[in-house]
């Protein structure tokens, strides 16, 4: 995924997300799943409880869909997909718990 077309050189024209990562150029930001080039890993991804996660990496670029209250999808080229942390979340009957999330967010 996330494959740029031969002529990457031309400035004037991006050729997709892979002119991102070929520029090495440091990005990070939500996307829609239905972006052209997403991999269907992550943008078809059915994530139901909070702190459930789907990566996919493709040299320096990731893709992550995470699910909180809704399902946020993000992509970036300067994040490790490997580091978490934990954000708090009260429940509905009042508890707070701790949920993983990836660095990124």
């Amino acid at each position: 995924f996330f494959q740029a077309e031969d002529g990457i050189r031309d400035v004037e024209r991006s050729r997709g997300l892979g002119d991102v990562y070929k520029r090495q150029t440091y990005a990070c930001g939500t996307i829609r799943t239905n972006r052209k080039g997403l991999p269907p890993a992550v943008s078809k991804a059915k994530l139901r409880r909070q702190g459930q996660m789907v990566q996919q990496q493709n040299h320096s670029m990731v893709a992550t869909a995470w699910h909180d209250k809704r399902t946020v999808t993000l992509l970036s080229t300067n994040a490790d997909p490997r580091e978490m942390t934990e954000v708090q979340r009260k429940q509905k009957n009042g508890s707070i718990v701790n949920v993983r999330c990836p660095k990124i967010l």
